[in-house]
């Protein structure tokens, strides 16, 4: 856009297929045959720009995986598997010198992420029948989403050390909120020697999958 300002496009897209045969234990037969189709596209779009004190960017990216598979045993369907995993990210961050040995980082975030498909059968939201290849299986779908802020101060206390205390606080749809602090420090002993060390708690929601599959699946040469 100009010197210091900037839009940043990035497309993506992938497709996978494969196939696998099975044969019967202790023959030579090779009755069974699967089909895998995947495919993942997404985008994002960031605004950059830098001040005489520092940067910042604001982005947002979406991205979509769907995976297909399914199953013949003697030329007959006997399974498929159909999952939809979306995943909406809005998020920004800057960085300014607000002192000459103050460099603060704040910025803050929004996810959401949706999955929808036969592999969470009747264990998540809006249960459904999928009706695919003659057969029918039960499905759901699920939304969860989450917010956070964070700050964080590079301080030098003198030409010797540095020292970094942060926080983030993140809002979790499933499990409510949770602060994460965290310090670490830097010594310079010379040019050629260094003493780190850091301190902090974190936070990790399961993901849907863990909360919410109940995959029913043949799987292998059974």
């Amino acid at each position: 856009l100009d010197k210091n300002k900037k839009l940043v496009l990035d497309l993506e897209y992938m497709e996978e297929n494969q196939k696998t045969y099975y044969q019967d234990a202790g023959t030579s037969s090779i009755n069974q045959k699967e089909w895998f189709d995947n495919e993942r596209y997404g985008y994002s779009l960031a605004y950059k720009g830098k001040t005489t004190k520092g940067d910042y960017e604001l982005r947002t990216y979406f991205k979509r995986l769907k995976k297909e598979s399914r199953k013949t045993n003697k030329n007959v369907w006997t399974d498929f598997d159909h999952a939809k995993y979306d995943t909406w990210v809005v998020e920004g961050r800057n960085s300014m010198q607000v002192a000459e040995n103050h460099l603060v980082t704040f910025g803050g975030e929004y996810r959401q992420y949706s999955y929808k498909g036969t592999r969470l059968g009747e264990g998540a939201d809006n249960v459904y029948t999928d009706n695919y290849l003659g057969l029918a299986k039960k499905g759901s779908e699920k939304t969860i989403n989450s917010k956070a802020i964070y700050l964080q101060d590079e301080w030098v206390v003198n030409e010797r050390l540095l020292f970094t205390p942060s926080f983030r606080l993140d809002e979790h749809s499933s499990f409510g909120s949770n602060f994460s602090p965290k310090a670490g420090a830097t010594y310079k002993f010379s040019d050629n020697s260094r003493f780190k060390t850091s301190y902090g708690k974190g936070f990790r929601a399961p993901t849907i999958s863990l909360l919410y599959m109940d995959m029913r699946r043949k799987m292998g040469s059974k």
